[in-house]
């Protein structure tokens, strides 16, 4: 949202408990190091701790902000610390980042513009984060650490596992207890014990490819193996099942630490492959993390004559957006937007080209409350919507004005629902088999069923791969919200 200190005193409680922002990290993305020096003149090196095996808890905040007041307030973390802090049974570290470079020690002692002392009583560390001198998006606070996470509003709570992933980002209900933090960090806190143990963690090459090749696709692997450094693994490249490439990884990675794998482009996919990657290792003996599934579509198929229609918010200036074919020539740009009542704009690509068409929020709040549509300029028919509030500073979408003969490509005519769901999902629709990703692409749930039983799955966005009996492949994302 825009970095307004009086706009975000105004809407604290917003942020903190009604808005769904991506940009910021999410859970299975890599926490990024950082060594920082607190309020006392004692250095810390996150990395460090998570090498100890420690579970780490920064609450990113503010000293002006009510909500991030309020939870200082509870105890929760002080509570946490004495229980599993280094007086305790030394499980976790606890931080506190003060996120907004011009303030400083007389604010954090409760000079205004603060709610009050937020040092008195309190033994963990804080940090007063410093100025980054590279930020460019305003959206962002400004201080060094905060930038590195993306933290877009406070508070912002992460809990960081000793594999260096972040499990749970508490930005939507802040308020939970110390005996949470470290039930969570147990249930969900991956530590290597098998000796030798290769993972994937996620697939980070592009979502989408035009016609038939997906060009680079990439993945991001770990060591979870205590025998030593990683230096050599097998990576399958997998397609309905098939192995259809095999790469040699050759590298020294040592425990906990990630390297991001470039693969060769895959060739001859369908509208919607079913993609996987496995990683092998001799003397693996734990597979569970092995293979990751990748949610990649084949590019829309638009003709040549669009409509863009864009319904601004108030903050419509920050609006823009640009068509690039492959070679990155800009086939049509909108520079910005100086209304907030609907526009629209006509288009007209080249015949048998992919398009990538990016739309840009300079302040890195998406659209609030308003929308992005393609629409076919000769019928009116809408091909993709994109939801303001569904993106923040930017959204990438992929489309071609090659006409795909013969295939499937839309499955309006599903019907799967509630969406959110509860306690249960329905899918109408005659299906051989369901698979259940979570957002980071691992499967957690495979079923022939088409009324599904989700009441034990944990608040998320999820992936349902579901096959058809005419073997049709559909991809639909369902959120879970109990």
């Amino acid at each position: 949202m825009k970095n307004v200190k009086i706009y975000l005193l105004f809407t604290a409680m917003l942020f903190a408990f009604n808005l769904s922002l991506t940009a910021q990290l999410s859970n299975g993305e890599i926490a990024p190091n950082f060594t920082a020096t607190d309020i006392n003149g004692v250095e810390h090196n996150l990395y460090d701790y998570l090498d100890e095996g420690k579970t780490v808890v920064i609450d990113f905040f503010a000293t002006w902000c009510g909500p991030c007041w309020d939870y200082h307030n509870t105890g929760i973390l002080e509570e946490a610390w004495e229980l599993y802090g280094p007086d305790g049974t030394e499980e976790l570290m606890i931080f506190q980042i003060e996120v907004d470079p011009a303030t400083g020690i007389e604010q954090l002692q409760g000079a205004s513009p603060s709610m009050g002392n937020w040092v008195e009583g309190v033994n963990f560390p804080i940090i007063d984060d410093t100025q980054d001198p590279n930020i460019t998006n305003p959206a962002y606070f400004g201080g060094l650490i905060a930038d590195s996470y993306n933290v877009l509003y406070v508070p912002t709570i992460y809990i960081i596992c000793p594999s260096r992933r972040i499990y749970e980002d508490h930005y939507s209900t802040p308020y939970f207890t110390a005996a949470e933090i470290i039930e969570y960090s147990h249930n969900e806190c991956y530590a290597a014990t098998e000796p030798i143990d290769a993972a994937i963690l996620k697939y980070i090459g592009e979502p989408s490819y035009c016609v038939d090749v997906l060009d680079a696709p990439a993945i991001v692997i770990t060591n979870y193996g205590t025998n030593g450094n990683l230096t050599t693994a097998s990576i399958k490249t997998l397609v309905n099942g098939d192995i259809v490439a095999d790469y040699t990884y050759t590298g020294n990675l040592e425990l906990y630490n990630n390297d991001t794998v470039i693969l060769d482009p895959i060739t001859n996919l369908s509208h919607a492959p079913n993609l996987s990657f496995r990683i092998d290792v001799e003397g693996d003996t734990y597979t569970d993390n092995n293979e990751i599934f990748a949610n990649v579509q084949r590019a829309k198929s638009v003709p040549e004559n669009v409509i863009v229609e864009v319904q601004p918010d108030d903050w419509f200036e920050d609006f823009s957006f640009v068509m690039m074919d492959e070679d990155g020539n800009i086939l049509y740009q909108c520079e910005g937007i100086y209304s907030n009542e609907l526009q629209s704009f006509n288009i007209t690509l080249p015949e048998n080209t992919c398009v990538s068409w990016i739309t840009y929020d300079s302040y890195g709040d998406g659209i609030f409350e308003g929308y992005i549509r393609l629409l076919n300029a000769e019928t009116n028919e809408e091909l993709i919507y994109i939801d303001g509030d569904e993106y923040t500073d930017e959204q990438r979408e992929l489309i071609t004005t090659v006409e795909y003969m013969g295939v499937l490509e839309n499955f309006e005519n599903l019907n799967i629902y509630p969406n959110p769901a509860d306690n249960e999902v329905i899918i109408e629709q005659n299906i051989m088999n369901v698979s259940i990703y979570n957002a980071i692409g691992q499967l957690m749930y495979q079923t022939n069923n088409s009324t599904i039983d989700v009441s034990s799955f944990d608040n998320g966005i999820y992936l349902f791969r579901i096959i058809t009996k005419d073997e049709n492949t559909i991809t639909k994302r369902i959120v879970i919200s109990h």
